[in-house]
């Protein structure tokens, strides 16, 4: 059965709103690779990624316009695109970002994501 896609990365997104960092790493393979918009400057782990976002963020809300997904099996890919209002470096911040998320079925935990890059879209 193929699991919400939609409902696992509005998930993702609302932990970082509400600051429920344990269930984020929840949601989160003990492996997973991250690479940011230009946050960090390389491709970063579970709690380096988990501690960045908690000290360098603030995410007031989200609008998730589209979730496009190719699921193979036990694993999936999902392409999303989303607007996120923030506070980031004590400024106010809107963008629109791209995400390339790959999820994996886990025996037992569910669907827990494994890889993402994330790209932050120009602004015309």
């Amino acid at each position: 059965m193929t699991p919400d896609f939609d409902a696992l990365e509005r998930s993702v997104l609302q932990c970082i709103v509400d600051k429920r960092w344990t269930d984020l790493a929840a949601l989160l393979h003990d492996d997973v690779v991250i690479t940011t918009a230009g946050w960090l400057n390389e491709p970063a782990a579970k709690q380096t990624w988990i501690a960045e976002v908690a000290e360098s963020h603030v995410l007031h809300g989200y609008d998730i316009h589209s979730v496009d997904v190719r699921d193979m099996g036990a694993v999936a890919v999902v392409l999303v695109l989303s607007t996120q209002r923030a506070t980031w470096k004590d400024a106010p911040f809107e963008g629109m970002f791209r995400y390339t998320d790959v999820w994996r079925a886990d025996d037992g935990a569910g669907w827990r994501l494994a890889v993402r890059h994330a790209s932050l879209l120009p602004t015309n």
